[in-house]
């Protein structure tokens, strides 16, 4: 059970959205993804196989800082952190990437809050689900508003069977 690089996309000049696509078909798959963003924005992730998913086929579980969880179901995206002062934010997730059944995702994210030695480091835990049943071979960064990712972030894929 080899991991290999499945893909990697950095953004180039200042995109709206920017998609790694073409991956190849793993069973599991870890993401990490770096983003550097408008300070109001809230990155969010949609996957596909062969193209987006864009219907409400997504729903998560969430605690943010520890707080107490909240659901979201049938939405056409997935929001990776709960607040909006995200201008350098990390994330780590890890996917069960089955054909034929629903996809689960494991995340875990943060960013650096506010400026500061006082200002602690916002965190989100997430389980996702994804209610479709091809296998994953495409993510697309999106964001709350119609704000630009910096250049330099990235987003990239490991998988392996």
């Amino acid at each position: 059970m080899v991991w290999a690089v499945n893909g990697t996309q950095t953004a180039t000049g200042s995109p709206t959205t920017y998609t790694i696509s073409g991956m190849e078909k793993t069973t599991f798959v870890q993401i990490l993804n770096n983003d550097f963003i408008d300070p109001i924005t809230i990155p969010r992730w949609q996957m596909g196989d062969g193209g987006i998913e864009t219907g409400s086929v997504y729903t998560w579980r969430r605690s943010y800082n520890g707080n107490t969880d909240g659901i979201s179901v049938n939405q056409t995206e997935m929001d990776l952190i709960g607040n909006s002062e995200c201008d350098n934010f990390f994330a780590m997730a890890y996917m069960i990437n089955i054909s034929a059944e629903e996809k689960l995702l494991l995340h875990s994210s943060m960013n650096h809050n506010n400026n500061g030695a006082g200002n602690a480091p916002f965190r989100a835990e997430i389980v996702f689900k994804i209610v479709f049943t091809g296998q994953v071979d495409e993510i697309k960064m999106t964001n709350s508003n119609t704000d630009t990712y910096d250049a330099n972030s990235n987003i990239s894929v490991l998988g392996t069977d």
